[in-house]
């Protein structure tokens, strides 16, 4: 009898392929394509200009940490990372009359599938000129995950917890902490996290019971085969 050249299929290797194929489809890194950071510490003039203090940058997608304080002037900050499927920012500025601080951060980054995110955030601002804000960019329009502006001299407090579904595409993740304007401003500041978990492909179930209905087969032909005794 010809033995035949076709390698068969044993029960630990399908299984083994199965399963390889189900986590590839339910892993979904985010891809982040840019990133730009800023945090900066103006001197300003009443009359309009204002000149560079201080300031720190980055447009790497490595973590991020920086503090700059000029005293009597202001001060300003920011820790951001960029995990496998997380951003992470706080942010922070305060100034005194005749100063501008800022702390700004985008990162553009892409979603190869469907796509759950779940924030959190808090953003607080105060007094005229300063804001803090948390927005998404993408196919849809733009989602914002924390505003809080003041004019008028109050003090207002933003928390936001928001759970969604973003479908593949680009996006752009845009946080900021100002405080402008000619009045004294204890501070705006930015905590927000984002966590991003794919969807669930019916394909992996699906292949799942392909494989399970392929083993029974597999048992059935190899019990046939299999010369009597």
């Amino acid at each position: 009898m010809e033995r035949s050249n076709h390698r068969r299929w044993t029960p630990t290797a399908l299984l083994a392929f199965v399963a390889l194929l189900a986590g590839g489809a339910a892993h979904a890194d985010v891809i982040y394509l840019s990133r730009n950071s800023l945090v900066s510490i103006n001197h300003c003039d009443q009359n309009g200009p204002c000149s560079i203090s201080a300031q720190a940058t980055t447009t790497g997608l490595e973590e991020f940490n920086q503090n700059l304080s000029d005293p009597g002037f202001g001060n300003a900050s920011q820790h951001s990372i960029l995990g496998p499927n997380r951003i992470m920012g706080n942010l922070s500025a305060g100034k005194t009359s005749l100063s501008d601080a800022r702390s700004t951060m985008t990162v553009q980054f892409t979603l190869a599938i469907p796509t759950y995110f779940t924030s959190s955030g808090q953003g607080s601002a105060f007094f005229d000129g300063g804001s803090a804000t948390a927005q998404l960019t993408g196919p849809a329009g733009v989602v914002r995950l924390i505003s809080d502006q003041q004019s008028g001299g109050s003090t207002v407090l933003n928390f936001y917890n928001m759970t969604g579904l973003l479908n593949a595409g680009n996006y752009t993740l845009t946080l900021s902490a100002i405080a402008s304007g000619f009045r004294f401003s204890p501070g705006s500041n930015v905590n927000f996290n984002i966590d991003f978990t794919p969807v669930p492909l019916p394909a992996a179930g699906i292949l799942l019971l392909s494989a399970l209905g392929g083993l029974g087969a597999l048992k059935r032909a190899t019990r046939r085969a299999s010369p009597a005794v």
